[in-house]
């Protein structure tokens, strides 16, 4: 699946490692994974990161910064909510430009009033003030960077990029093989600063291979957003002189299965684009053609209505009548020829 979560009871530290080893990332109190993004009606790639602890050293950054706050107070311990820090995570969300989690209770606990993950957390004072905050969860062999903010004043102490060094600087120094700080989105900076920190012990994660590999070796027109997008344009205009009429749809809702009153009942669509085959059924929903980048495949797909939105179907932009299920898929190859020729001879039994 390209979006998936699941909300355990209980989870140990080595699970934790195994979650994060491919692709997973917590989420209040629960664990997910996705593959795309969809910000200001815009759709992007999401391509997980990690670091290799064993090849992180002080860099001249990090010396540079720890010399900027020399007149400030580090703590590393474990994690605590307070008014105080509430209160700092407000209003540092006023200076962001993607939608942060309505409050630290939510980001950390969710809908819950415990935590199933060893939490630390990084604190920075300037006397008794507190300026800056971190928080991270600890594995057996790994940890992962939940989240950073600071006090909006002190920006120019870089301390958002300081807190993930010095919360690498502690994983390593305790032991750990891997922090995993989330993911970046080519074409969308506001996580590039994540490119920037620890920058030679980068890697990221290939969805395909489910492997990781060294960040100069990524290549964004592999991305399954991008393969997708070339599929399904080049299938278009060859439905098109096929005299096959079809629609290209950015699919709204391609992360239902993270929604966790959702993500247990039918296969939910989790395509972030397809082709909507139009009037090619007498049926409420009409086939669709998606390109499965695990496969390499084209497939035809019958889907139901899961759910049916008050919204209607904007053509040449993004599909928001329904949120969709997967009934039957009725043909897979990897030909453009061959789904064509299925779909004529769909076309003229339904004659």
């Amino acid at each position: 699946m390209f979006s998936e979560s699941i909300s355990p009871k209980i989870i140990s530290k080595t699970e934790l490692d195994q979650y994060l080893s491919k692709g997973w990332f917590r989420m209040g109190q629960t664990i997910f994974t996705t593959n795309f993004l969809n910000f200001n009606n815009h759709f992007y790639s999401a391509i997980w990161l990690r670091s290799s602890l064993d090849e992180f050293n002080e860099d001249k950054k990090l010396v540079k910064f720890k010399k900027a706050i020399a007149g400030f107070t580090i703590e590393i311990r474990p994690a605590f909510l307070t008014d105080e820090k509430e209160e700092l995570f407000d209003r540092y969300k006023t200076t962001v430009t993607f939608e942060a989690s309505s409050s630290l209770a939510n980001l950390l606990y969710g809908k819950e009033n415990y935590s199933i993950y060893d939490t630390y957390e990084v604190v920075i004072f300037d006397e008794e003030k507190l300026i800056a905050c971190g928080f991270f969860d600890i594995g057996k062999e790994s940890a992962e960077g939940i989240s950073s903010f600071y006090d909006p004043d002190y920006k120019k102490y870089s301390l958002g990029k300081l807190l993930i060094y010095l919360k690498m600087n502690y994983c390593k120094s305790i032991g750990l093989k891997y922090f995993y700080a989330g993911y970046f989105v080519p074409h969308y900076p506001a996580f590039d600063y994540k490119l920037e920190i620890g920058k030679n012990t980068l890697q990221y994660f290939n969805y395909k291979e489910e492997k990781w590999f060294p960040l100069p070796s990524f290549i964004e027109s592999t991305t399954p957003l991008e393969v997708m997008y070339k599929n399904l344009k080049t299938m278009e205009q060859k439905l098109k002189i096929a005299g096959i009429e079809a629609n290209f749809f950015y699919y709204e809702f391609y992360n239902a299965n993270l929604v966790p009153e959702f993500n247990q009942s039918s296969e939910l669509l989790d395509y972030p684009m397809f082709l909507y085959l139009n009037d090619l059924l007498d049926s409420s929903v009409n086939p669709i053609i998606v390109f499965d980048v695990r496969l390499g495949m084209f497939k035809i797909i019958e889907c139901g209505t899961f759910y049916k939105v008050d919204s209607p179907l904007l053509k040449d932009q993004n599909y928001t009548t329904r949120i969709l299920f997967i009934e039957n898929v009725i043909s897979i190859s990897n030909s453009v020829g061959e789904i064509i020729s299925f779909l004529l001879k769909l076309e003229e039994n339904t004659l």
